[in-house]
């Protein structure tokens, strides 16, 4: 791999246009078009296809066609490349943002937009210690960057919700959130990135003794299918 934890992040508004969104989806791998085909919701469509594309744009940075790349699943159903046993990858979207994180360990990103994430909710899937340290369940934010974090230790390990998210622990330390306890042993870095309408939070495996370093970028739509497709808009 090029190198370090890199996560990839697409304002999927500029996919409203019905043009432009059907010379994207164009490009993207059969399955994933059928999957694309059979969801109902326009945002939904874009979402996916968003990250879709950001899958093909992090893969070409690690010099992968992802047309020509074979797709399976690891002990823990988590989809994987099967060229490249060094390199892994996780996909996420949620309100006007679709992420795609690549990592040469177990990664896991997730997004959730402000406001989504309910008191009612945050009473449910975390501690009141918790809550008290990320703002209390009157603060929209801190409650989504709670739940964001959470969910990329999951996606992270690849249990996803079948191990209660209650069940991780968090702490705010000197370098923001850490990981207390969670589904698996060992350690992990947490990460945390504001995007649009967004709070985005990143997971990964450590692999050293010191905290590794993320790379967060956007890179444009035009871009994306210049390089990974050679079409332009």
């Amino acid at each position: 791999m090029t190198g370090g934890i890199r996560l990839y992040a697409l304002d999927v508004r500029v996919l409203q246009d019905e043009a432009v969104f059907a010379r994207a989806l164009s490009c993207a791998l059969p399955a994933r078009r059928e999957k694309i085909g059979a969801l109902q919701m326009a945002e939904d469509r874009r979402r996916s296809l968003g990250a879709h594309l950001l899958l093909a744009w992090a893969l070409k940075q690690e010099d992968i066609d992802i047309a020509r790349e074979r797709f399976g699943t690891n002990e823990k159903g988590k989809p994987v490349c099967l060229s490249r046993t060094d390199l892994e990858f996780n996909l996420s979207h949620a309100g006007c943002a679709a992420l795609c994180a690549v990592s040469p360990a177990p990664v896991g990103c997730d997004a959730e937009r402000i406001g989504r994430v309910t008191p009612a909710l945050a009473r449910r899937c975390f501690s009141p210690e918790e809550i008290r340290l990320f703002g209390g369940e009157q603060d929209d934010t801190g409650l989504c960057r709670l739940w964001t974090l959470k969910e990329s230790v999951l996606k992270c390990a690849g249990t996803g919700l079948a191990f209660p998210m209650r069940e991780v622990r968090l702490v705010l330390g000197p370098d923001g959130p850490a990981l207390l306890s969670g589904p698996e042993k060992g350690a992990f870095d947490l990460y945390e990135f504001a995007f649009l309408d967004c709070r985005i939070a990143l997971c990964a495996k450590r692999t050293a003794k010191m905290r590794q370093t993320a790379a967060f970028s956007v890179p444009a739509l035009a871009n994306i299918l210049k390089e990974c497709y050679n079409i332009t808009i």
